[in-house]
């Protein structure tokens, strides 16, 4: 047990000292001295909960002397990890948790009324509460996560969780972006098609919406800014992603690619 307590002081939010747990351990006592956030429940997002759950059947799959785990241990992990929704693929994966009707609603009225907002944040990397005063630009649920797009004044553009959102006001003071030196980048929604084998491209876009094509590839729409960077993904990728639509962004990035493609010499053989 103490060797798997100790594990902790080699974990973390990043690689640095103030980053890791800080634990110890004497006169039979575990001494957390740094928890970063242990003190609080931690949830996943279905893409992590998948991947947990994956690594579990791996280790499930194993025999007990090539785990290290009894097969019930194992379980006990599993069924923690499963409860929650279930995702048409099969996969079983905990939902994160239920955000307050109210605080969304109360976050609404102040965009539709055009008002400021303040509220107490906790930060999960520094662990620590802040209270801010923001003009709320917009909000939207991606990977069942809410988040709130906000200009907090003095300090610029910000991504808050909702769910780490408490204690909000609505205050009676218009929503200002006109001081604002950095305007919110303009997205357009565009649908690509991806093997099914290669699904984790998806953790570098911004996903509306996916489905299901066929038994090899899905279909996702995705918010981009540049049509050059979704053609930079694209030849990341081997050009496995493929441009659905809109036609305009399709032939644009069929224009990068192309031009990419005359930079390296013939004998090279592109596909």
């Amino acid at each position: 047990m103490l060797q798997d307590v100790m594990l902790l002081t080699v974990t973390g939010i990043g690689q640095f000292a103030n980053e890791q747990f800080d634990v110890d351990y004497s006169n039979e006592k575990i001494f957390v001295r740094d928890e970063l956030g242990l003190d609080r429940p931690f949830t996943f997002d279905s893409t992590e909960a998948a991947c947990l759950l994956l690594g579990l059947d791996a280790l499930a799959n194993l025999p007990s002397q090539a785990s290290g785990f009894e097969s019930s241990e194992i379980q006990s992990v599993r069924d923690r990890i499963s409860k929650g929704i279930t995702v048409p693929s099969g996969i079983s994966v905990i939902q994160g948790p239920v955000q307050a009707t109210k605080l969304i609603e109360d976050i609404a009225n102040a965009l539709q009324d055009n008002l400021q907002i303040s509220f107490d944040y906790w930060n999960d990397a520094r662990d620590d509460v802040v209270r801010r005063t923001v003009s709320p630009y917009e909000i939207y649920t991606i990977n069942q996560v809410s988040k709130l797009n906000a200009l907090e004044h003095g300090k610029g553009w910000r991504s808050f969780k909702v769910s780490n959102i408490d204690s909000l006001v609505i205050e009676s003071t218009p929503a200002d972006f006109e001081n604002s030196t950095f305007k919110p980048m303009k997205t357009m929604e565009v649908d690509i098609k991806v093997p099914l084998s290669m699904h984790h491209i998806l953790e570098g876009f911004s996903v509306t919406k996916r489905r299901n094509i066929d038994e090899q590839a899905f279909k996702a729409t995705v918010l981009i800014s540049q049509p050059l960077w979704l053609a930079r993904k694209i030849l990341a990728s081997g050009c496995a992603i493929e441009v659905l639509s809109p036609v305009e962004v399709q032939e644009q990035v069929k224009t990068f690619i192309n031009t990419a493609r005359a930079a390296y010499p013939r004998s090279s053989n592109p596909k």
